[in-house]
């Protein structure tokens, strides 16, 4: 079964494939066409929709459109039909404290051509015409990604064939046919739902359900024909169009990239140019309003989005409703210039234009070439696309929605963030870059006075991990550390960054069971997702002191510590940022449990070497008030992965039942610099005597970057 594109009936506005001008019974004299030029229909449909309850939430974007065009040279030609439609559906249930969150995303678009011709038909003082165009059909894309899976699947759009009539129109110059119709209705802003008792639940509870709609539905028909000469045209030259990427300045009111756009009066093959322009006009059309200027950037979600593209001023010429339309001399009569500026990192826009010669006639722009399109897509991309081909050549993507991306030993596909937002870009130190669509991106926010402190830790949690980690600063990340706060297209979730601090722990009784040098909060939770994880603190004074503490002891011992200062802050970074990504230790074994004082029988206290080569001197009074590690516990497994414990128990408890409690000191080792891949012991946890094989293990699999 197609699928039609139309508004509902809560816009007001059903698509049209005619405007009828008015209705007169006058006899209608058929006329040979010897008519050349333009005409086209747009039938557009922006919505929005949201609603709330307690425990659900919902809603709706909306974008469809329907577009007739037809190029006539005597008579004959050429009707094309296009078809666009993106709807985002989305939908958030609480269950068991928790939220469920699904966003399905359609998106299609279908182009049709075929040859027609041009009925004309005069009266006293009027005229009509019809143009007949092809019916088009296509398929959509349909991606639906929720918490926990995500599926994949294609639909149909279509529509049968139209007709571009127009009908009784003032006939006000008998060589020329011009005209526009523009119809537009807004559709009805908020509205508060009242007070719902439900007995359909478990329980019964008030619901406060609250709407928010918002939006326009248009129809736009223009059309210009002459019996004039058809010996002149319109070309739009935009600068460096195939390479062209919009780019932001540094905040809402400065633009960053800018576009020349020349327009210039041609004549036509074999002819000389005759005719002069009187003026020439530039339009933009269905320009993006994207908040803010990147997905992150500015923190604060501003009141009033503008268009991300806008027409600057160009000497006594000024642009009218905000910077998307512009009537420039022709001082020549042949040529100007407009300059169009980026305000956003994903901004796009269509851009039309049209010169009015000095005999009446209006001449529609055509893309490079006489044959070139008469809409041009800035910046250059697929018409269904909202990314530049410029950036999807060098950052492929099948949809504006995509998000894949893969790592090794890691089956948590994708990093939250859609290759349109990728592309949209964030601002990192300052600065927009645009991420990649290729590789898992991580955002952590660190004050300025930190990153000398904490960028080596997020370089080894982005090469351990094989993924991409930047810093955000203060100003760069919204309150409730929401990543994609100002996406609005191609969005398919809430996306979250991580926050690091460097301060002390707090209290004393968190240092004495969660450590004094690095934690993530909340506890006692390890594994969280990144939305859970509410900030991470590692206390570097506190790592410099019990670093110096412990040199000075190997030191005279004429020894050399097995790891630099350095080293050990960025270890602690990336296993602190590390559970805030879902991964755990592994292993959770406690060390009371091997105290002397938890057992009735009698114990043999031995302390022995890293490898029980030979004993070691100890005071009975001081051993046991070091920190005992048991098999299976945080210690164990690969000693070279992040998440390990390397240095944190000073004795390993060997624990066989009905036996002695063997205890073996711990020496000193190197810090984790990877995520390991499987629970395999390594090192002295192949001893019997020590740690042993992970409960856990397979770090590297446990890491999740997409929030949802």
């Amino acid at each position: 079964m197609k699928t039609i594109i139309s508004v509902t009936a809560s816009f007001r506005i059903l698509l049209s494939l005619f405007v009828c001008i008015s209705v007169q019974s006058l006899y209608a004299q058929e006329e040979e066409s010897e008519w050349t030029g333009t005409a086209s229909f747009i039938s557009r449909s922006v919505g929005t929709n949201s609603w709330k309850e307690k425990y659900n939430s919902g809603g709706y974007d909306l974008f469809s459109e329907y577009t007739m065009e037809a190029t006539i040279v005597k008579g004959k030609g050429t009707g094309t039909a296009r078809i666009k439609l993106k709807k985002v559906d989305k939908s958030s249930e609480w269950f068991d404290g928790s939220p469920s969150n699904c966003v399905k995303t359609e998106e299609g678009y279908a182009e049709a051509s075929a040859a027609t011709e041009m009925s004309v038909s005069f009266y006293d003082d009027a005229y009509s015409f019809w143009i007949y165009i092809p019916p088009v059909s296509g398929t959509t894309t349909i991606q639906e990604n929720c918490t926990g899976a995500s599926q994949s699947g294609t639909g149909k759009i279509g529509q049968d064939e139209g007709m571009i009539q127009v009908e009784f129109q003032p006939l006000k110059d008998p060589n020329i046919l011009s005209g526009e119709i523009i119809e537009r209705i807004d559709n009805p802003p908020t509205v508060n739902g009242g007070t719902i008792s439900s007995d359909k639940l478990v329980y019964w509870q008030e619901l406060t359900p609250v709407m928010q709609a918002g939006g326009y539905s248009e129809t736009i028909l223009k059309w210009t024909f002459t019996k004039l000469p058809d010996d002149v045209e319109l070309i739009i030259t935009p600068e460096n169009y195939d390479k062209w990427l919009p780019q932001p300045g540094s905040s809402e009111q400065d633009h960053g990239a800018t576009m020349n756009v020349r327009l210039n009066l041609k004549p036509k093959e074999g002819q000389t140019l005759k005719a002069k322009a009187a003026s020439f006009k530039v339009i933009l059309n269905n320009t993006s309003e994207e908040p803010g200027i990147a997905i992150n950037y500015p923190a604060v979600k501003p009141d009033k989005n503008l268009p991300d593209i806008r027409i600057l001023a160009a000497g006594q010429s000024t642009p009218v409703n905000n910077g998307q339309q512009i009537t420039l001399p022709a001082n020549d009569g042949e040529s100007a210039e407009a300059t169009l500026a980026s305000y956003d990192g994903g901004g796009y826009t269509t851009l039309t234009a049209e010169a009015v010669l000095t005999d009446g006639r209006v001449i529609k722009g055509k893309l490079l070439k006489p044959s070139g399109t008469t809409e041009v897509l800035i910046p250059k991309r697929n018409g269904q696309r909202l990314i530049a081909s410029a950036w999807t050549t060098k950052d492929p993507s099948s949809s504006d929605t995509e998000d894949n991306e893969t790592s090794k030993g890691n089956q948590n596909n994708g990093d939250g963030l859609s290759a349109y937002e990728e592309y949209r870009g964030v601002f990192s130190g300052g600065k927009h870059i645009r991420l990649s669509n290729k590789k898992k991106e991580l955002l952590v926010q660190i004050a300025d006075k930190d990153l000398v402190h904490f960028k080596p830790g997020l370089s080894l949690l982005a090469s351990a991990a094989g993924i991409e980690a930047l810093p955000l600063t203060e100003k760069e990340l919204s309150k409730n550390r929401l990543l994609n706060i100002n996406s609005n297209s191609g969005k398919n979730g809430d996306q979250y960054a991580l926050l690091l601090l460097n301060q002390p722990i707090g209290s004393a009784s968190e240092k004495q069971n969660y450590g004094t040098t690095g934690i993530n909060l909340p506890k006692p939770k390890y594994g969280k997702t990144i939305r859970e994880s509410e900030k991470t603190i590692v206390d570097v004074a506190e790592i410099t002191r019990s670093y110096a503490e412990q040199e000075a002891v190997v030191k005279k011992a004429k020894d050399q510590m097995p790891y630099t200062l350095q080293e050990e802050i960025s270890s602690t970074v990336a296993h602190e940022l590390a559970h805030g990504l879902n991964v755990y230790h592994h292993g959770d074994a406690g060390s009371d449990a091997a105290r002397p004082i938890n057992y009735t029988g009698k114990v043999k206290v031995v302390a022995f070497g890293s490898e029980g080569d030979k004993p070691l001197p100890y005071k009975q009074d001081t051993l046991f008030t070091s920190k005992i590690g048991l098999q299976g516990g945080e210690s164990s497994g690969n000693l070279s992965c992040i998440m390990v414990y390397t240095n944190y128990f000073q004795w390993a408890a060997d624990i066989k039942k009905g036996e002695h409690i063997h205890y073996h000191a711990v020496p000193l080792l190197p810090v984790g610099k990877i995520f390991c891949t499987a629970p395999d012991a390594t090192g002295i946890n192949k001893n019997p005597h020590y740690f042993g094989k992970a409960t856990r293990g397979n770090c590297l699999a446990q890491l999740k970057i997409k929030a949802y």
